[in-house]
Order: structure tokens, then C-alpha cells, then sequence
């Protein structure tokens, strides 16, 4: 019996000691916590042991190259702005051509349909001059064939 009593008097131990320990530690905790509330030295002393300073050293470089950053994509707007206004001037240019070159189209289209009509007119002069040459022709031999000369 007496192995049980001393295995339950370390068990009984080890619990009451887990216990204390955790009470503790909370209560270290709760101090930790206070002081680094309300102690600004201290605080200052636990963020440079951690490395805060560091850290923020670190963010402040971010923070550089993020406005050298910003400051090129400012930049780069302003150059887009420009470019986006010129292209937009082309394009206005462009229906502009396009607006007088479907005018000269439909010109040409006007002056083809014109010289089209005159090609037709030539060509009934023309048969109408070739049947008055037929007719010339078949007159002088009938005046020839008469013996009637001039």
C-alpha cells in the first residue's frame, strides 16, 4: 500500500504544481501586460528586443518605394492622358478623311456614271456616223454607176 500512497502523493503534487505553475504564469502574464501598458521605458525596452525598430525602419523603406512608385505612375497617367488625347485627335482626323474620301468616292461614282453616258452617246454618233458613211458609200456608187460626175 505504501507504493500507492506515494504514487498518489506524487500525482497529487504533480497536479497542485501543473496548477501553480499555470496560475503563475497568468498572473505573470497579467503583470507583463500591465507594465507594457503603462510603462512607456519599458515598452521602448521590449520593442527594440523584439526587433520593432527594425520593423519599422523596414515599413519606412516600403514606404519610400511606394511613393517613388506612385510618383512613376503619376507619370506614366500623365504620359497615357497625352497619348490617349493625341490618338483620340487621330481618330477625330481620320473620320475626317474618311468623311472626304467617301465624298470623292461618290464623286468619281458621279463623274464614271457621267462618263459612261458620254461613252454611250460616242458610240451612237459613231454608229450613226457609220451608217451615214455606209450610206455615202452606197450613194457615190449609185452616182457612179449613173456616170454622173461632178
Amino acid at each position: 500500500m505504501h507504493a500507492n500512497s506515494v504514487s498518489l502523493c506524487r500525482r497529487d503534487f504533480k497536479y497542485t504544481t501543473n496548477r501553480r505553475i499555470v496560475q503563475m504564469l497568468s498572473e505573470f502574464k497579467e503583470k507583463l501586460l500591465n507594465l507594457l501598458e503603462k510603462d512607456r521605458e519599458f515598452r521602448y525596452a521590449v520593442a527594440g528586443l523584439i526587433g520593432l525598430d527594425e520593423i519599422l525602419k523596414r515599413l519606412d523603406k516600403h514606404d519610400e518605394k511606394f511613393n517613388e512608385i506612385l510618383t512613376v505612375l503619376k507619370e506614366h497617367t500623365a504620359r497615357l492622358e497625352e497619348h490617349d488625347r493625341k490618338f483620340n485627335e487621330i481618330l477625330s482626323r481620320l473620320d475626317e478623311h474618311d468623311r472626304k474620301f467617301n465624298q470623292v468616292i461618290a464623286r468619281l461614282e458621279e463623274h464614271d456614271k457621267k462618263f459612261n453616258e458620254i461613252l454611250e452617246r460616242l458610240d451612237r454618233h459613231e454608229n450613226f456616223l457609220k451608217s451615214y458613211d455606209r450610206e455615202l458609200i452606197r450613194l457615190r456608187r449609185h452616182v457612179d454607176a449613173l456616170g454622173v460626175h461632178g
